[in-house]
């Protein structure tokens, strides 16, 4: 029974040393995002700022370098529209899906910042909520002294920010000789459910390589939506070769005859899928 046993725990082993992470798809022209750059470098924000998007994958790219999101296949999921720009700053605190709204949008709370004084130090206006579109959602027009904070409270979220007041003013002194604190308290309509209704998301349909594996020929469908060329990569990531692409047709067959066996990706416009070759 105890060689048994260990021959069980051998074969574990083993299967566990051979077991070895594999590339599953290239995402080109993006850049993997976290909270930590997602405003641009220099800013060390902690990555829970980012809401209610675990099965998701953040990124920035494309030709505009704008906000996206990838499910776990690599499949595009959303393209967040740029923030306006105009005489202020809007920094990005959080963003979320289904926290904001409830439509299932992802949505960005941003402090908006002015230059303001003779040495042009940044003062905090208020607080926006910003759509897919980049539009204004919501605006809390209150005066902000600190960092919002999105706190989750028996499965609701919980906008906070500090605020004061000065009470009596020594003119003497040039300085506030009595504050009086706030704390404002919002209650946000979602709670953060990843998940969204049918209805909110248009469903996606993925369309797979056929014959899959393949031997000889292999049929790739393809979306172009103005891309003019497909790129199949192998297991490495290494680019094996680039076809030019039919605005007209939906598929493209590759003669894989002289490929090695194993598994390649496609990739058009960002998203790609994968084939096997025997």
């Amino acid at each position: 029974m105890k060689k048994i046993l260990l021959g069980f725990v051998l074969l574990l082993t083993t299967a566990t040393m051979n077991a070895q992470i594999k590339l599953e798809h290239v995402i080109e022209g993006y850049e993997f995002l976290t909270m930590r750059n997602v405003h641009g470098y220099g800013t060390y924000e902690p990555d829970n700022r980012y809401v209610g998007l675990d099965d998701l994958l953040m990124m920035r790219g494309g030709e505009s370098w704008e906000l996206c999101f990838y499910d776990v296949d690599g499949n595009l999921y959303k393209r967040l529209k740029d923030i306006p720009e105009d005489d202020y700053f809007y920094e990005v605190e959080y963003i979320a899906r289904n926290v904001f709204t409830t439509d299932g949008q992802i949505c960005r709370l941003v402090t908006k910042n002015k230059y303001v004084g003779e040495y042009g130090s940044y003062t905090c206006l208020g607080i926006s909520i910003i759509g897919e579109n980049g539009n204004v959602i919501q605006e809390i027009s209150n005066n902000v002294t600190d960092k919002p904070m999105l706190v989750k409270v028996s499965n609701k979220y919980k906008l906070l920010f500090n605020d004061y007041e000065c009470v009596k003013w020594n003119s003497e002194a040039m300085g506030c000789d009595e504050e009086r604190f706030y704390v404002y308290v919002y209650a946000c309509p979602g709670n953060g459910e990843a998940t969204t209704s049918v209805e909110n998301v248009p469903a996606k349909v993925k369309r797979n390589a056929y014959p899959n594996p393949a031997t000889d020929l292999v049929t790739l469908p393809y979306d172009a939506n103005g891309a003019t060329s497909m790129k199949i990569y192998d297991m490495q990531g290494k680019l094996v070769e680039r076809k030019f692409l039919d605005k007209n047709k939906q598929e493209l067959q590759l003669n894989v005859k002289n490929y090695p066996t194993g598994m390649y990706f496609f990739e058009v416009n960002g998203e790609s899928n994968s084939f096997i070759v025997e």
